[in-house]
């Protein structure tokens, strides 16, 4: 028996709240006293964040679709 992995994601975040928790990112890294591990994580996270949003935009053009509006969120 051969195990294939799904193509598709486990779960899927709305782009609204993506960019609500992006947001929300970037503000704990601008004003939160964190060690080295926590803003590690939450920079990799952010990153994580943009790269499904830019897939996500590029899927769209793929298909032949018009790609939806994306406004970034403020950055630091």
């Amino acid at each position: 028996m051969k195990f294939s992995m799904p193509t598709k994601a486990a779960w899927v975040m709305s782009e609204s709240d993506a960019f609500e928790l992006l947001n929300a990112i970037d503000e704990r890294l601008a004003t939160a006293r964190l060690d080295q591990h926590q803003h590690d994580v939450l920079v990799r996270l952010r990153s994580m964040l943009e790269d499904d949003l830019d897939a996500q935009s590029g899927s769209c053009l793929l298909q032949g679709a018009e790609a939806p509006p994306v406004s970034r969120p403020k950055s630091l």
